[in-house]
């Protein structure tokens, strides 16, 4: 019982997430506009002298929305990094800091890059898109951009028994084939008929 709360629980807390990733779309909009509005309007560069910073400072805040909105949708380290260096650029462009925090920023930044770059591995980050047994390559690699190769009209199902074979391994659920950046993995099976295939696929090779 307790974990059939939690579940729902986990799962009402995803909705919300998007339902506020949706509001802010749309606050990130209304404000988009509006600095479009100032930058085009004649009135904006009268009687102000550092015009250019705030138009800077409003336009990195958006930015910095946007990868926040990312964050909520899409729950990964590189979102994660990628929010981090919008903010510390934002501090550092906008806020005029002094010689001392502008390098203590730099090498903030710095640090970020070489994170993403050398400690995240190929497999971090994963999409998985499940399909129909029956359905066929062609069409899978057509819908989601990749080369899986195929012979002919083969299905997933077939290309997973044909590659299986010729490895010499057995078929079974959890069975998984792999190629640079993608793999290919038995999601369910029915009378050793495979039913769903699960394609996963790393976002950051």
């Amino acid at each position: 019982m307790r974990k059939y709360f939690e579940g729902k629980v986990y799962s009402a807390a995803g909705v919300l997430e998007l339902l506020i990733s949706a509001l802010l779309v749309v606050v990130i909009l209304v404000l988009g506009v509006q600095l479009a509005g100032e930058i085009l309007s004649a009135d904006t560069y009268l009687g102000e002298n550092d015009v250019l910073s705030r138009l800077m400072g409003e336009a990195l805040s958006l930015a910095v929305g946007v990868e926040f909105i990312k964050m909520l949708c899409r729950h990964t380290p590189s979102t994660v990094i990628e929010v981090l260096m919008f903010a510390t650029a934002r501090q550092m462009v906008v806020e005029h800091t002094s010689p001392g925090q502008t390098l203590m920023g730099i090498i903030s930044i710095a640090i970020l890059f070489a994170t993403r770059r050398y400690l995240f591995c190929s497999f971090d980050e994963v999409e998985k898109t499940i399909f129909q047994g029956k359905q066929k390559v062609r069409l899978v690699n057509a819908l989601l951009k990749m080369d899986i190769p195929c012979e002919g009209d083969e299905t997933l199902a077939e290309f997973i028994e044909r590659e299986l074979e010729a490895k010499g391994e057995e078929l079974s659920k959890g069975a998984c084939i792999y190629y640079h950046g993608y793999a290919v993995q038995v999601a369910k099976l029915h009378n050793n008929d495979i039913m769903r295939v699960e394609i996963i696929r790393s976002t950051n090779s």
